[in-house]
């Protein structure tokens, strides 16, 4: 596509690819090269494109590069800013905002506000099922799901993870699956169902091994193995993570 797009001129292109190299970086917790890749595309947006749609996703991709980095004001910013273009956007906002909802709801989690988490994940999740998004209701039930465990709720958690786990199966998402088995473990652990999380938790395991092997870019393939919630996974299981060399 950037071959394309260079040899063509294509502006639009142009200002979408560097959030879409950015979102390979942030799936795989590359955060500096996530951060760096969605800075860029907001400039580049900014210069070539004059509707918000790249932005929009620049945008809420870069804040939760900067939330999982933990640096929570920066996230907020962002997400505030990428907020702002929504109403300059009503042709394609669509296919960003859900994101974006889903987003705020983890920062709010991330500082102890469940009930502006529960109430972004909630609007997340009827977006992505309006729109017929399954991907991001997997993610946005799988919030709910951290809320609910947060607060202590934690039958209703397990069955909301588990909820987003059926709906990952569905469409054979390998990320959504990992997270969601991670997460789900983690709730029976406290629940005291240990059998059942440690198949979860194995599950997670072996997801991880099998995107690891796929991984052909070592920067990649180093970033993904040495990110906390895949060395959480195997420190869990009593396991070592898979070498990155």
């Amino acid at each position: 596509m950037l071959e394309y797009a260079e040899a063509a001129g294509d502006k639009l292109y142009l200002a979408r690819l560097p959030n879409l190299f950015g979102g390979v970086s942030l799936e795989i917790f590359d955060l500096d090269e996530a951060i760096r890749l969605n800075t860029e595309g907001d400039e580049t947006s900014r210069r070539l494109w004059p509707w918000p749609e790249p932005r929009g996703h620049s945008l809420w991709k870069l804040g939760l590069a900067h939330l999982y980095r933990g640096n929570h004001g920066s996230a907020d910013r962002v997400f505030r800013e990428a907020e702002s273009l929504r109403e300059l956007d009503n042709w394609g906002r669509w296919t960003w905002e859900t994101s974006l909802w889903r987003s705020r709801g983890e920062l709010s989690l991330a500082e102890g506000k469940y009930d502006d988490a529960w109430t972004w994940a909630a609007r997340a999740l009827d977006a992505a099922t309006q729109c017929r998004q399954r991907k991001h209701a997997a993610r946005s039930m799988r919030l709910q799901g951290a809320i609910l465990a947060a607060q202590g709720r934690l039958e209703d958690a397990a069955r909301a993870l588990t909820a987003s786990l059926d709906q990952a199966r569905t469409i054979g998402t390998a990320r959504e699956s990992w997270i969601g088995q991670a997460a789900l473990g983690s709730v029976l652990t406290r629940l005291g169902r240990e059998t059942e999380a440690e198949a979860q938790l194995t599950a997670a395991a072996r997801t991880i091994e099998s995107i690891a092997a796929k991984l052909v870019a070592p920067q990649l393939r180093e970033s993904f193995l040495a990110a906390e919630p895949v060395g959480d996974v195997f420190r869990t299981l009593g396991r070592t993570p898979p070498r990155s060399a």
